[in-house]
């Protein structure tokens, strides 16, 4: 059977954080194809662009989209439902078996209303936040949110939430209302959204993008996305 033909995985549930999905077919072979989930948000930081030069470099692959968040990438690699996620640096701590690389280098950032007080601000602690409200993601999408929450306590204070959302977007439409304060992956600043400033924050909380994946069976697939992301 010819399998050089390309091949769709059609979009299935409805997960709240958009992720894009990588589906890749090595022509002429097999079916030795990779499917590869990424946050919405790694495509406000570029990713996109690595998916275009790698198309480039290796145009007999292919990919297409559907939807799984960040928290279920683990088990869904484990049960064979996807080869490789692409998460934030901290959806990738305590996933042992399964290895993990550095794609792109990040921290967050915090984002505040263009009427904050602090909106002025080129640099922040975390512990001048001990008084904002917060908004964040669903804690049981991301692993994102306790790690920001505890380096809070680390800054001692508690973090007080007052709006926990699915979507980035909605996020930021509370920042960009003046409702709460985020902090947020630094590559959020990528697009211009309207009434909202980012500013630096003095400690480092790391926001990188990470490969998770199962090195026994798709070490050759990572290696290739690692060579791309380098020249990017």
């Amino acid at each position: 059977m010819d399998f050089s033909a390309q091949f769709f995985i059609i979009s299935i549930g409805k997960a709240k954080e958009a992720i894009a999905v990588f589906v890749i077919i090595r022509a002429n072979h097999w079916r030795l194809w990779h499917s590869i989930n990424v946050i919405s948000s790694a495509l406000w930081e570029g990713f996109i662009n690595i998916l275009n030069e790698f198309k480039l470099r290796y145009p007999s692959y292919t990919f297409d989209f559907i939807e799984i968040s960040p928290n279920s990438q683990p088990e869904a690699i484990k049960n064979n439902k996807i080869d490789i996620g692409i998460c934030r640096f901290a959806d990738i701590q305590n996933t042992y078996p399964l290895s993990t690389s550095l794609l792109v280098a990040e921290n967050m950032c915090l984002a505040v209303s263009d009427t904050h007080p602090m909106s002025t601000r080129k640099l922040v602690n975390l512990k001048e936040l001990k008084d904002e409200a917060f908004v964040v993601l669903n804690r049981e999408k991301s692993k994102s949110t306790e790690f920001i929450l505890k380096h809070c306590m680390q800054a001692d204070f508690h973090a007080n939430i007052v709006y926990e959302v699915i979507e980035p977007q909605t996020q930021l439409a509370f920042v960009a209302s003046n409702q709460a304060v985020a902090v947020v992956p630094e590559s959020y600043a990528n697009i211009k959204w309207a009434h909202i400033k980012f500013i630096k924050i003095a400690e480092s909380i790391p926001a990188s993008l990470c490969i998770i994946y199962d090195e026994q069976n798709e070490q050759e697939t990572v290696d290739k996305i690692l060579e791309v992301a380098r020249g990017c």
